[in-house]
């Protein structure tokens, strides 16, 4: 088994990874997640009226199930060497990584769909 899992991005994909790697490792395992924020960002429905609210606290809940927490943002990934650099500078070893950072909506381009489209 992997001593060190160190996993970049804190959405759903990244802290849910972070969660099964505790649990199913047990404390034998040292389970970091880095992230710009140490949030949650819950993406509101349209009709939602204060979306600012929308944002989950990670740090009790990775307290709680003794997971790491790096402030940062990843820049360079060196897989011979396995480390993870940040934009500080910091380089950041594993024996295993999850790389949760996201994606961006492709949107085809569909003729009259410019204006009032939403995603």
């Amino acid at each position: 088994m992997s001593r060190k899992v160190l996993i970049v991005g804190s959405g759903f994909a990244g802290f849910w990874a972070a969660v099964a790697a505790r649990r199913v490792a047990g404390s034998g395992l040292e389970v970091t997640l880095v992230s710009r924020e140490p949030v949650l960002e819950i993406r509101p429905r349209l009709y939602e009226a204060t979306p600012e609210t929308l944002a989950v606290d990670l740090l009790p809940l990775l307290h709680k199930v003794d997971v790491g927490f790096v402030r940062g943002q990843a820049t360079q990934l060196d897989t011979a060497a396995k480390t993870v650099t940040l934009a500080a500078g910091d380089r950041l070893p594993y024996d295993r990584l999850v790389v949760a950072t996201g994606s961006r909506m492709r949107r085809p381009p569909v003729p009259g769909a410019e204006g009032g489209v939403f995603s």
